[in-house]
């Protein structure tokens, strides 16, 4: 999926600090393993002479997953930048992915917000950043105690209807 797919518009950025958001939704039998990661292929570049602290930092779910340092003092430009997002900070059903771009210069440290405004444009963010989303581990689901019980294999069955319940609790017992 591209960003431009998933709602996102190619943007340019000339502040300290821009937030570029996005939700997935993996299957409710998505099992979240360190077997394997998601690559988020970044598209766009960044100006020279910013802070040796600039960064692109994304999180999943509010953790930080992945990071990119954007210290070339003469910037960068770049059409396939990977960064892998391990499986494991995923989650089944929504996912919140946020890149937050840092881009600080000298200039900030003086706090001139009318300079800010006529600086050029600090990153660029191209709406062709890609993310890829490998085949991943999913569990085996067990039968529904609805559909088996309400479908007929309790009145099919004399007495009593053998139910196997992995990891019984007195919890899930009484429901």
């Amino acid at each position: 999926l591209t960003l431009a797919e998933l709602g996102a518009r190619t943007s340019e950025f000339n502040g300290r600090l821009q937030r570029t958001r996005f939700d997935l939704r993996l299957p409710d039998d998505f099992f979240p393993a360190e077997t394997g990661s998601i690559s988020l292929s970044l598209a766009g570049g960044y100006a020279a002479n910013l802070d040796q602290t600039s960064q692109i930092v994304v999180r999943v779910n509010g953790k930080v997953a992945a990071g990119l340092p954007l210290a070339d003092p003469k910037g960068d430009v770049f059409t396939d930048k990977v960064l892998r997002l391990p499986l494991q900070a995923f989650r089944p059903g929504l996912n919140t992915v946020e890149m937050t771009t840092q881009t600080g210069t000298q200039a900030d440290r003086q706090c001139d917000t009318l300079a800010a405004l006529q600086d050029p444009p600090r990153f660029l963010l191209v709406e062709d950043t890609r993310i890829g989303i490998p085949s991943y581990p999913r569990l085996l689901g067990l039968p529904s105690l609805n559909a088996s019980l309400g479908g007929g294999l309790a009145r099919q069955a004399k007495g009593n209807v053998p139910i196997y319940v992995p990891f019984a609790t007195p919890d899930m017992l009484s429901a």
